[in-house]
C-alpha cells in the first residue's frame, strides 16, 4: 500500500509531531510520501528519518480575518499547483491520501481528481480553536463530505466538526520510545517546578498558569518555578510585559520554540494544559508519559484524557486561583501524587501507543479501500 499524506505546515507543533509519530509506526508496513508546502523543521525531520517527501507551496483553507480578502488568490493558487501533485501520486502509483489536518483542503481536490481515496484527520474544532475562518464553508463541507473517512481526534472535535461520510473517534499515538521517562524520583526537592508549552495564543490559556504562580507567590511561596515554551508571538510579548510588570521574572522563564521538549519535561514536576477549546492535547498525553502528574483546563477534550482526582486534575478555565490551589494540594500531598502519576502514566501507555494507533489507521486504509 501506497499512501501520500498532506501535512498543513512545515513547522513541528502539535498536528506535525502527529504525523511524524504516524509515519514512523507506519512505513514499517507501507510505503510512506508526506507533502509539505515549505521547507524547515518539518522535512528536516523527515530527512534524518529516511521518510521520502516533497514540498509544494499550496495554501490553507482557512483565513484570519485581516486576509480575507486573500481568499480567492489562495484557491488559484492551489489550482495551479494540482498538476505537480498529480504527477507525484501517478509516479509514485499512490493508493490512498491521508490529509493530517483540517485547514488545508488540497488532499481532498486531489482525492477528487485522481479518484484516491481520501482519508481526512480532523485535529482541531477550528473557528473555535484559531482566530480563523474557512475561506468557503459551504465548499469545505462538501469536500468533507466526499472524503472516505474522517478521523476525529476527540469526542469534542466529532461533536463539533462538519459531517461526513463516516466518521471515526481515534486518540492521538505517540512514539512510546520517544515520549516515555523514567525519573529517578518525583516531587523530591523543594522547589515546584511548572511546565506549559505550545503556541502562546489567548486560546490556549497561557495566563492561568502565570496567574497561578503570581497568587503562589504572594501567599508566600518563594520555591516555584514556571518554564513556558512556545513561539515567542504578539501575543507572548504581552504576557512577558505582564510578567515584568508584576514582578515575577524570577519565577517564570520563556524559552521560545524548542524542537526537543524532553529536557524540559525531565526536570518538571507538574504539566499544565490550559487551553480552553484543546482539541486533543498532546502537552497531556507527553506529560503523563513523562512521570508529571498533568493539571488541566475542564474544557475542550481535556477531560477526555484526564480523571480527575485519579490520573491528574481539573480546574476552571481562566480561573489561576484554583489552578494555584491545585498546584499546593500537589505538593502537600506528595505521596498521594507519586501514585497519581504512575497510575497516569500506565493509563496513557495504555491509551497512546503510536503501534496500536498505527494498527487501527491501517484498517481504516483497508476498509476505505475495500469500499471503492
Amino acid at each position: 500500500m501506497r499512501v501520500l499524506f498532506i501535512a498543513n505546515s512545515c513547522v513541528c507543533y502539535g498536528a506535525n509531531n502527529s504525523l511524524l509519530d504516524l509515519t514512523m509506526a507506519l512505513k514499517k508496513n507501507i510505503e510512506v510520501t508526506v507533502l509539505l508546502p515549505g521547507d524547515g523543521e518539518m522535512a528536516k525531520r523527515l530527512r534524518k528519518n529516511n521518510i521520502e517527501h516533497y514540498i509544494i507551496p499550496y495554501t490553507m483553507n482557512a483565513s484570519p480575518l485581516d486576509l480575507r480578502h486573500k481568499r480567492f488568490e489562495n484557491i488559484i493558487n492551489n489550482m495551479l499547483f494540482l498538476s505537480d501533485a498529480i504527477k507525484i501520486i501517478k509516479e509514485r502509483k499512490v493508493d490512498l491520501i491521508h490529509t493530517n489536518a483540517s485547514n488545508v483542503d488540497f488532499g481532498a481536490w486531489l482525492s477528487i481528481i485522481c479518484g484516491v481515496p481520501h482519508v481526512w484527520h480532523i485535529r482541531d474544532v477550528l473557528e473555535v480553536t484559531y482566530p480563523l475562518k474557512y475561506d468557503f464553508p459551504k465548499l469545505e463541507k462538501l469536500l468533507r463530505k466526499h472524503a472516505d473517512c474522517l478521523i476525529s481526534i476527540s469526542k469534542y472535535v466529532k461533536k463539533n466538526t462538519m459531517a461526513g461520510k463516516r466518521n471515526v473517534i481515534l486518540y492521538n499515538g505517540l512514539n512510546l520510545d520517544k515520549y516515555v521517562i523514567d525519573k529517578q524520583s518525583l516531587f523530591s526537592k523543594e522547589t515546584i517546578n511548572l511546565l506549559h508549552y505550545g503556541q502562546i495564543t489567548e486560546e490556549k490559556g497561557v495566563l492561568d498558569p502565570i496567574k497561578a504562580v503570581q497568587e503562589i507567590v504572594e501567599r508566600g511561596y518563594k520555591n516555584v518555578v514556571l518554564n513556558i515554551v512556545g513561539a515567542k508571538s504578539k501575543y507572548c510579548m504581552e504576557l512577558m510585559k505582564y510578567v515584568n510588570e508584576h514582578h515575577l521574572n524570577d519565577y517564570i522563564t520563556f524559552w521560545g520554540h524548542q524542537g526537543n521538549m524532553r529536557r524540559f519535561l525531565e526536570e518538571a514536576d507538574i504539566v499544565l494544559s490550559c487551553a480552553l477549546t484543546q482539541a486533543f492535547g498532546r502537552i497531556t498525553a507527553e506529560g503523563m508519559l513523562g512521570e508529571c502528574l498533568v493539571i488541566g483546563a475542564n474544557a475542550g477534550a481535556t477531560p477526555e484524557l484526564i480523571q480527575d482526582g485519579s490520573t491528574g486534575y481539573l480546574y476552571t478555565a481562566g480561573d489561576g486561583v484554583e489552578l494555584a490551589e491545585k498546584i499546593l494540594f500537589v505538593y502537600d500531598n506528595k505521596e498521594r501524587s507519586r501514585e497519581m502519576v504512575k497510575r497516569a502514566k500506565r493509563t496513557a501507555i495504555r491509551r497512546f501507543d503510536s503501534k496500536k494507533y498505527a494498527d487501527n489507521i491501517l484498517r481504516i486504509y483497508e476498509s476505505c479501500l475495500s469500499k471503492r
